[in-house]
Parts: C-alpha cells; sequence; structure tokens
C-alpha cells in the first residue's frame, strides 16, 4: 500500500500523542519575611534564612514566609503537572511539633537588598522593593490585608517538629496552583508558609535561596508530562502541529516552535523521518 507524505502525517496527528514523563526541581526566584510590624518597615529580602510561626516577643511576634519559583521558566508550555513537592531545611525551631500551611498568594510582592544580621529573627530595615508586613513593595505598595493576601484555605499541610531536618509539602491543589501558574505565568506569586500563630514560641526557621549551604535551600521538585506531537504547545496533537511537526523535523536545530523535542515521536533521543515512520507504522499496525 502506498501512502502519500499528507497521509502520513495525517495518521501521525492521530496516532503521536503519547505522554512522555519528565521530572525537575526548581530552586525560588524569591523568597523573604513578613515580620509583624505597625510601621511596616521591617523585612529580610537577601536574608540567609525565612520564618513562620509567633515568636515569644510581647509585640511583633507573627512570622510569614513568603517563596515563589519561577514555572514557567523551568517547565515546557502546555505541560500537564502531575505532581509537586515543595522542600525545605528547618535550620531553628521553638516549641513542639506544629502544622505549617502553604497558602497561594493572592498579589504580587517583591525581594530586597535588606539582609538582618545575626539569627534573623528580628529583620532589618526594608529597602526599595521589599515585601513587610504592611508592603507588597516596600515603602509605597500595599498588601490589602496586613500581613499578606493569600487564599484562606491551604494548599498544602506539613508537621514541622525538630531543627537540621528536612520537612515536605505535597498535594494534588499544589498540583493545581503551578498548573495554573503554567498556564498563565502572571498569576504566579508563589505561596505564603504560615505556622501556628495562636501560641507564642512556636516559630520555626527554615533556610532561604541565599543559604551558602546548597543543599538546604528550597526546592520544588515538579513530575509532568508532555503529550509528543503536541508541537505548538496547546495541549492537544491535532492538524495545527502538521506545519510544526515538519518544520522541526527538517531542521531541529532551526526550529522555532514552543518545543522542537515534541517531534521525538519514538523516543530514541533523535528528530528524523524515523518518528513519522514509527507512528505511521503503530498506526497501520505493520
Amino acid at each position: 500500500m502506498r501512502i502519500s507524505w499528507l497521509g502520513c502525517l495525517i495518521l501521525l496527528v492521530c496516532a503521536c500523542g503519547a505522554l512522555s514523563a519528565a521530572q525537575v526541581t526548581v530552586p525560588p526566584s524569591n523568597d523573604n519575611t513578613l515580620y509583624e510590624s505597625a510601621t511596616g518597615s521591617l523585612s529580610d529580602g537577601a536574608g540567609q534564612y525565612f520564618f513562620s510561626g509567633r515568636t515569644s516577643q510581647a509585640t511583633g511576634s507573627l512570622r510569614r514566609s513568603l517563596m515563589r519559583f519561577d514555572i514557567a521558566a523551568a517547565v515546557p508550555a502546555g505541560a500537564t503537572i502531575s505532581s509537586v513537592t515543595l522542600t525545605l531545611h528547618c535550620s531553628s525551631a521553638a516549641g513542639d511539633v506544629e502544622v505549617h500551611s502553604l497558602h497561594r498568594l493572592l498579589t504580587d510582592w517583591g525581594e530586597g537588598t535588606s539582609d538582618a544580621a545575626g539569627a534573623e529573627g528580628q529583620g532589618i530595615t526594608a529597602t526599595t522593593g521589599d515585601a513587610t508586613w504592611l508592603n507588597t513593595f516596600y515603602p509605597s505598595s500595599f498588601w490589602a490585608t496586613a500581613g499578606g493576601d493569600f487564599a484562606a484555605a491551604s494548599s498544602s499541610d506539613a508537621n514541622v517538629d525538630l531543627a537540621d531536618a528536612f520537612y515536605s509539602w505535597s498535594s494534588a491543589q499544589m498540583a493545581a496552583d503551578v498548573q495554573a501558574w503554567l498556564n498563565q505565568p502572571a498569576t504566579n506569586f508563589g505561596w505564603l508558609l504560615q505556622g501556628n500563630e495562636s501560641l507564642s514560641g512556636t516559630a520555626k526557621r527554615f533556610d532561604s535561596r541565599e543559604s551558602p549551604t546548597v543543599s538546604f535551600r528550597p526546592a520544588l521538585t515538579i513530575t509532568y508530562v508532555l503529550t509528543t506531537g503536541d508541537m505548538n504547545c496547546d495541549g492537544q496533537v491535532d492538524l495545527a502541529d502538521v506545519a510544526p511537526f515538519v518544520s522541526a523535523v527538517l531542521d531541529p536545530a532551526g526550529f522555532s516552535g514552543c518545543d522542537a523535542t515534541r517531534a521525538d515521536c519514538n523516543f530514541d533521543g533523535f528528530i528524523d523521518g524515523r518518528d513519522v515512520m514509527a507512528f505511521v507504522h503503530f498506526a497501520l499496525g505493520l
């Protein structure tokens, strides 16, 4: 039986839709601490720690952590997020085991150059662009609600106990958050980490992205799948993918679309004519 190139390509569109799984670990692009303050003048944007929970001081005792990850730079457009795990290293812990909850942030915020001394628990004077208890970007932009604008429902909870240990957060809602940020990067404001604020002496300290110990820095591990053949990265395989597929096969290095690797339909690590024939033969049962 003779099959035209057009026929082959149409068969390819029907058949080339296998899922290719991948995993990536992403460092934070920003992190900071909100230190409870009536003046909103404290921050620690460049510090090596961030905090959540309540300290034992009489006033200004609440601490909340902010962190954001550049999802769109790490995961190909059109990918489907399968699972997400956030890992933090706790370097100092007060009190007993406490639940720490991740909440999706609803407003953009900043990380300036403020860098508190010592254990960093009291923060330091905020610099331009820092997030503070009152400010999204110090000194002129503000949260709608002091202490941060975030979703009331948590995306994930984890028990945090002793210091010098790693703790992880993972849930279907976290995967949904990351999927939304991948699909609409302009809505990616990250998460706020909130500890037990009902009792004093519950604060925990975590290592930030500025930690001198690389292995202690926050890490977001994302598992995702790509639909092989989805050459325009719109989440589906259809006739709109034919032209970019041909372009990728003819010139993988010069491909100007979203992701040339999706043309590797026979998963041999190369993009060439064998990708077409593999799926044509599969579709015809040859």
